[in-house]
């Protein structure tokens, strides 16, 4: 029989399965509605047995087609467990098919019960449940071909929490690997909790500190970290973590950086707060950020060196990623009370300054945005062109620079352009 033929059959014949301990008669037309009904000496054996037990248990008829293949199974015994477990009535449940209670689930309970059932040995597996949303540990044990017995048990929870300990476990590798210092702060109670990680970095000896539960944290750094050179600095951050700001950021510079040089850590903090909306816990994370610091400082001296540099009548900084003119340095009186907004703008204004006509297209397929930057890609850093400008109606010899670089903060390839003018000839400004 295959299930849209039990689906269908319009008369009150009872379909008659036997054998093994009990006789199970399944009337596909009744007053009850589908019901599968066991002999009284069975029926009374398992409930005295299962009825009030706190474990949720059932017996099966896993029913198959005429080409033998499982197409649904039919509750022949449950008890209220099993029933609260389902979140159904015993009475919406025994003798009911269960793909006619929840359709559209997934068949893979016939594979399960079916291999049981038929194959005679027992299983015992753990499963999510779509139908009730839950997570099931399921021993099941043949009674007889045919049928089984099931004992299900509630594993969410438990699945729920290997989950978050296989995630942190997981978290805990990638912070090993970026080398960062992570924490969890407890606020109302001045107590920091370091989480046992699988690299001896994520320790708080970074900070002078020991163990993975600090008490009094906010006066323990202060008072045992003698390695920050401004304990100043600890102050904002502390008070905005009291104040409930919801991510708190500050950079500390400490004194035992790689041979003897500072080393500078960026600390971040996400805040949470109460129903009150008093902050109540704040997760932080520590990253050196040293060798940022370093390159930030080098950007900032080459940019002063290019911008300052002797002789340079005009000079312009612009961001060639963004697009952006950034700042420029009025030094050529043609120049002077112009605002570009954009990096393209003001390269063809410098290209239109060439006296020749024949050589601004040149000029401009070298020294446009998107030629400068290609050319920064390909490792040229800086690019230089000797040229007639034409300034005001007064031709002058010059060089226009272009000197990239990129920002280490942002990432972005800024470009500082300065149109050189030899001092003898600087009087035109």
């Amino acid at each position: 029989m295959d299930r849209r033929h039990a689906a269908s059959r319009n008369d009150a014949r009872p379909l008659i399965l036997t054998g093994g301990l009990f006789t199970v008669e399944f009337t596909e037309k009744s007053d009850e509605g589908d019901r599968l009904s066991l002999p009284a000496e069975s029926l009374r054996a398992y409930k005295e047995c299962y009825d009030d037990s706190p474990l949720a248990f059932c017996i099966i008829e896993v029913l198959r087609d005429e080409l033998g293949k499982v197409f649904d199974f039919a509750f022949v015994y449950l008890n209220k467990a099993l029933a609260d477990l389902e979140g159904k009535r015993i009475e919406d449940l025994w003798g009911k098919h269960f793909y006619q209670i929840f359709e559209d689930t997934d068949a893979k309970w016939l594979d399960f019960y079916g291999r049981v059932a038929y194959g005679g040995k027992s299983n015992n597996f753990t499963e999510y449940s779509p139908e009730i949303k839950k997570y099931l540990n399921i021993q099941c044990y043949q009674i007889q071909e045919g049928r089984c017995g099931c004992l299900l048990t509630d594993v969410t929870k438990s699945k729920e929490l290997e989950a978050l300990v296989e995630t942190q476990i997981k978290y805990s590798f990638a912070v090993s690997a970026a080398d960062l210092a992570m924490w969890e702060y407890d606020i109302k109670n001045d107590r920091l909790t370091v989480p046992y990680g699988h690299s001896g970095r994520i320790t708080m000896e970074r900070y002078c500190l020991s163990g993975h539960v600090i008490e009094n944290f906010s006066h323990s750094i202060c008072e045992h970290s003698s390695i920050i050179m401004n304990k100043n600095d600890l102050s904002p951050i502390f008070r905005e973590i009291h104040d409930g700001q919801p991510v708190v950021t500050g950079e500390i510079w400490y004194a035992d950086g790689t041979d003897g040089t500072p080393r500078c850590d960026k600390i971040s903090y996400s805040v949470t707060c109460g129903t009150d909306g008093r902050p109540v816990r704040a997760y932080g994370i520590g990253l050196e950020i040293t060798p940022l610091k370093i390159n930030e400082k080098r950007y900032r001296c080459k940019l002063a060196a290019l911008t300052d540099a002797s002789g340079a009548c005009c000079s312009f900084r612009c961001n060639l990623t963004k697009n952006l003119c950034v700042s420029a340095r009025d030094g050529l009186g043609c120049f002077k009370n112009k605002a570009y907004k954009t990096a393209d703008e003001l390269l063809c204004a410098v290209a239109g300054l060439v006296a020749d006509p024949a050589l601004r297209g040149k000029f401009s397929a070298v020294f446009g945005r998107k030629e400068l930057l290609a050319s920064f890609e390909n490792g040229v850093d800086s690019l230089s062109s000797k040229l007639k400008l034409n300034a005001n109606g007064v031709e002058l010899d010059a060089a226009v620079c272009a000197d990239m670089l990129q920002d280490p903060r942002t990432g972005s390839t800024e470009a500082i352009v300065r149109i050189i003018v030899p001092l003898s000839q600087t009087a035109v400004r």
